[in-house]
């Protein structure tokens, strides 16, 4: 004799394993969108920058993060993505709130260096995606660009 298919008790169990996936597939399945993080040699030793990108379509947007000064700069990044190639920008946020220069209130300070619209000095990364990395460099605003990698951050 055939045991009849529970059909309400099957349908409850795909419904909890639905559940169990993560909410935003898609970003699961982007291979640019997401966290990522970037070590180099700055002028005051390794400084690691802390991505958090978004895309739509072949636009990339998000933020990015870097110690400095004891405190944390958060900036907004702008890209694209052409393939395998993303270029990434951002200009650096000062000390004090302001762009470049800083100082309390986002004030005085010395006179920025490098170049964006503004005069507020601006990174560039450009890369291609290899084996889940992005590997191109990195031009500062203080120097020739450098070798840069990078990857997801390691979880926990």
């Amino acid at each position: 004799m055939r045991t009849p298919l529970r059909f309400p008790a099957l349908l409850g169990a795909f419904a909890v394993m639905a559940l169990a996936l993560p909410v935003d597939l898609a970003a699961q399945t982007d291979p640019v969108a997401g966290a990522w993080t970037l070590d180099w040699e700055g002028p005051r030793g390794t400084q690691t920058l802390t991505f958090d990108l978004t895309r739509e379509a072949d636009v990339l947007g998000g933020t990015v993060t870097m110690a400095m000064m004891n405190r944390e700069m958060e900036m907004d990044v702008e890209g694209t993505v052409d393939g395998a190639t993303v270029v990434l920008t951002f200009e650096f946020a000062g000390p004090g709130g302001g762009r470049a220069g800083g100082g309390r209130g986002g004030g005085g300070g010395a006179p920025p260096r490098g170049g964006g619209a503004m005069g507020a000095p601006t990174f560039r990364f450009e890369g291609t995606l290899v084996d889940g990395e992005l590997r191109g460099t990195l031009a500062t605003p203080r120097g020739d660009p450098v070798d840069a990698v990078m990857k997801r951050p390691a979880t926990r």
